[in-house]
């Protein structure tokens, strides 16, 4: 089963950047998110989410099991 949320070492390993790079991306979205209502976890996103605002990627990469 695919889990919803995702961390910064996984976000890290999809985008090729540096961990803690993918600390201050997942802020931001967590920003976006929050700012449109939706509760968010410090440190996670939500893959749907992460996939949609990163559509350069393929979604086999991001949505792999």
């Amino acid at each position: 089963m695919t889990r919803q949320l995702i961390g910064a070492e996984e976000v890290a390993e999809i985008t090729g950047m540096s961990k803690s790079f993918s600390f201050k991306l997942i802020k931001t979205l967590n920003a976006e998110l929050a700012a449109q209502g939706i509760m968010t976890i410090p440190g996670k996103v939500q893959r749907s989410y992460f996939a949609v605002s990163y559509t350069h990627l393929t979604l086999p990469t991001i949505l792999r099991v």
